[in-house]
């Protein structure tokens, strides 16, 4: 169990860069349906490998936390900003 969730955290990982990346330089990209799906995807991901492995203290576990709640931080300013810009005239 801890080989596999050691292969599927650092592709997780990288995938929630990429959030980031696309987020500070192309959001129009996160803004499309495809964008939206990939995004809920990898929080679901995050959370159910975070959940699986939590008990174990490897490095896996922590990246895991650490990079979903970077993209879950990144919805919440996502969703404060549209609600900000929307309600300007």
């Amino acid at each position: 169990m801890q080989n596999a969730l050691t292969y599927i955290s650092l592709p997780l990982a990288i995938i929630h860069m990429g959030i980031l990346y696309v987020w500070l330089f192309h959001w129009e990209l996160l803004a499309t349906e495809t964008g939206c799906f990939i995004w809920g995807c990898s929080i679901i991901m995050g959370l159910i490998l975070y959940l699986t492995g939590r008990k174990s203290a490897m490095i896996t576990t922590r990246l895991i936390f650490a990079s979903t709640l970077m993209v879950i931080i990144l919805v919440c300013f996502t969703l404060a900003i549209d609600a900000v810009t929307s309600s300007m005239p």
